[in-house]
């Protein structure tokens, strides 16, 4: 059924704007905080990116201009929002996706009409254009969250966006997760991925940042597929957290260059690098408590 989101052509409103290959993604949700439609991401030089940000509405086209220019990420201002008609890119983000594998988890816009075991499923309606899986970091995440790390534990997703990570560890068996956002907007998209996906009884959401956490809680799994800068301050404030359970940490959001200043600060925490994977732009890592640890 046509909606006011699949009608076209129709008039759309972009913003775009220029960014750190590694911060990309922070940036991209940002943008579409407050209900935007989608973002395209393109190379735009060496570690750089450009994002185009779509709208249905001028006025909250213009918020996010507004964000994105006191957020401290960008190349210079952004621009726009500028009026498009549509050019089939809104129709071709609506579109069906093929479903993308990561480990032991497949992602599909809609419910597969029948089984993939030994695949498990998470579900992510078409529209969402942050935390859909496509993006290499939500892809290497996805691949080094393997069942004996998740099974009947206890996760933290950092920065859940979509809640695409916390809905696979519930999928593939965590007792309890928690999804924190410091957006309250997104912390809305992920419910609703959450709630489609039947993850509501294990998947618990919190809007704010790690400040918010009772500091008796401690997790047995970190995710965090963010800005390299809150990975690395994540080692000395979340580490100890993870160290209590001789937990696992699975981060991303940078570039593989950045890899020795990442696990230099986890390696003060008590961790090494058990697995990574990746490509030439990003990273996804996976650090496990050294023996030598005090996990006390």
């Amino acid at each position: 059924m046509a909606t006011d989101r699949t009608r076209w052509p129709g008039r759309w409103y972009r913003v775009r704007f220029r960014v750190a290959r590694a911060a990309a993604d922070a940036a991209a949700a940002i943008a579409l905080a407050d209900g935007g439609l989608g973002t395209e991401q393109r190379p735009a030089g060496p570690g750089r990116t450009r994002i185009s940000a779509w709208f249905d509405d001028e006025a909250q086209a213009r918020r996010a201009a507004e964000r994105l220019a006191a957020c401290g990420l960008l190349d210079g201002a952004p621009e726009g929002p500028v009026a498009v008609e549509d050019e089939g890119w809104l129709a071709a983000s609506l579109a069906p996706r093929e479903p993308i594998r990561a480990g032991h988890v497949l992602v599909c816009d809609r419910a597969p009409e029948q089984s993939v075991a030994p695949l498990v499923p998470v579900i992510l309606p078409p529209g969402r254009a942050f935390g859909t899986g496509e993006h290499p970091t939500t892809r290497g995440c996805l691949e080094l969250l393997e069942p004996e790390d998740v099974d009947g534990r206890t996760v933290l997703d950092l920065g859940c966006g979509s809640g695409i990570l916390a809905i696979a560890a519930a999928a593939l068996g965590a007792r309890r997760v928690l999804a924190l956002d410091n957006d309250p907007r997104v912390i809305d998209v992920a419910a609703d991925n959450v709630r489609l996906n039947g993850a509501a009884a294990r998947v618990a959401l919190l809007a704010g940042t790690w400040s918010c956490l009772d500091p008796s809680a401690g997790f047995d799994l970190l995710m965090a597929n963010v800005h390299r800068t809150a990975v690395v301050r994540a080692a000395s404030v979340l580490g100890p957290r993870l160290a209590r359970r001789r937990g696992v940490a699975i981060v991303s959001g940078f570039a593989p260059g950045e890899l020795p200043a990442v696990a230099a600060r986890w390696a003060e925490a008590g961790f090494a690098v058990d697995r990574e994977t990746g490509d030439r732009d990003w990273i996804a890592v996976r650090f496990r408590i050294t023996e030598t640890t005090d996990a006390r």
